[in-house]
């Protein structure tokens, strides 16, 4: 009976991803037809604590499989009927009055009808709003050992922020949305209780999930024997998806609002807190000692700029530069191969006091040595990096 209970299990924690944003709204956030995502399973990454002004850094997260696909489509009978397809499961969703509830989910070896459906989400959702149901479904497994199953969902957006993912790629306006699920399952000799808890960041300007972290425990299980799992829904893949003119919108005047706000979302404006609930402040000073150390700073440069780093390191495809500026000053960016032969230069810029990140796409790039210049009123900060495969 064991077995029985851990093959439905699985099947019962897929399918629980809900879909949101800063703001989730219906337009920006809806499932569409003929949408496939890949979800690349890494290593389990722990969600952490709730609240705002939270960084959470899972870049160093591993791939485990990037096989799952997830496909949806809708009815062609009814537009607020649809479907998700994932490990050869499908999950059954129906909007009404500005909610998502799925209403049956069936597989080979097993089928669920809801007879009072789960709701999964309700339009707009944002920071601090919770939704509490009730669920009940019946059905089969293997065609002939009748199940039932009910319970209930708690679902809260509980964390806002900002998102490190592998390799490094950080995502700002990020919002975690923390689902809680209780349900007993129960067949004609035995029971169980299952729990749930996903915890799923979603990015202002992407229609899909950014990362999900999952456990799953039955009510007898020691912390050894529960389920653990996280994805990656990389932006990477979300850029291939069919043209989203909606969301294309959003990510551009957001990027226009950083390029006229540079400090916004800025680690050093305000109490910015890691997943462990540790103050960022004090691990920014850190990284500021160490710099000085290595001198990568110039002497003379001290007094306008004194924090400067590359990441991630060795790069694959972007690099990213996070450096604070004291005072306002002029800034440009050249980047050079390892015979000094320069490969890209940023337009020379008058920059505000703050913090500032300036990305480059280098996936052209063959692996090897490389040198960025970083120009500061004529003086330079020099440093080597690694493009690797």
């Amino acid at each position: 009976m064991k077995k029985l209970f851990a093959s439905i299990i699985i099947f019962t924690m897929a399918g629980i991803s809900i879909f949101g944003q800063s703001v989730i709204s219906e337009n920006k956030n809806k499932s569409r037809p003929d949408d496939t995502l890949i979800k690349q399973q890494v290593t389990f990454e722990s969600p952490g604590i709730s609240g705002n002004r939270i960084l959470w850094d899972f870049s160093q997260a591993n791939k485990i499989n990037d096989n799952y696909l997830l496909h949806y489509h809708y009815s062609e009978d009814d537009s607020s009927l649809f479907t998700g397809i994932e490990h050869q499961t499908s999950y059954f969703y129906k909007e009404t009055n500005n909610s998502l509830q799925m209403y049956r989910y069936k597989n080979r070896t097993l089928q669920m009808n809801y007879t009072f459906p789960e709701c999964r989400l309700k339009y707009p959702f944002q920071y601090g709003d919770t939704i509490h149901g009730h669920f009940m479904a019946s059905g089969y497994y293997s065609q002939k050992i009748p199940l039932k199953l009910k319970g209930d969902i708690w679902i809260k957006a509980d964390a806002w922020g900002m998102l490190v993912i592998p390799p490094g790629d950080t995502i700002k306006q990020v919002l975690r949305v923390h689902t809680r699920r209780n349900c007993l399952l129960k067949t004609e000799n035995d029971s169980t209780r299952i729990f749930h808890d996903i915890y799923a960041w979603y990015a202002r300007g992407y229609r899909y999930p950014v990362f999900e972290s999952i456990t799953t425990r039955q009510e007898k299980d020691s912390s050894q024997n529960h389920m653990q799992v996280s994805f990656l829904y990389s932006p990477e893949s979300q850029g291939k998806l069919i043209e989203d003119i909606i969301n294309d919108r959003e990510w551009y005047a957001m990027l226009e609002e950083y390029e006229n706000n540079p400090g916004t979302d800025s680690l050093y404006n305000g109490k910015w807190r890691d997943r462990n609930g540790n103050i960022i402040k004090s691990i920014t000073k850190e990284r500021n000692e160490w710099q000085n150390k290595e001198k990568i700073i110039p002497e003379e440069l001290t007094k306008i700029c004194d924090y400067f780093k590359l990441y991630p390191i060795p790069i694959k495809e972007r690099l990213t530069v996070e450096y604070r500026l004291k005072k306002s000053a002029t800034v440009r960016f050249s980047i050079f191969d390892s015979g000094f032969r320069i490969i890209k230069q940023t337009a020379t810029q008058q920059q505000d006091e703050g913090v500032h990140y300036t990305e480059f796409d280098l996936s052209v790039l063959q692996p090897g040595e490389y040198h960025i210049h970083c120009r500061i009123n004529g003086s330079d900060i020099k440093q080597i990096f690694i493009k690797s495969l």
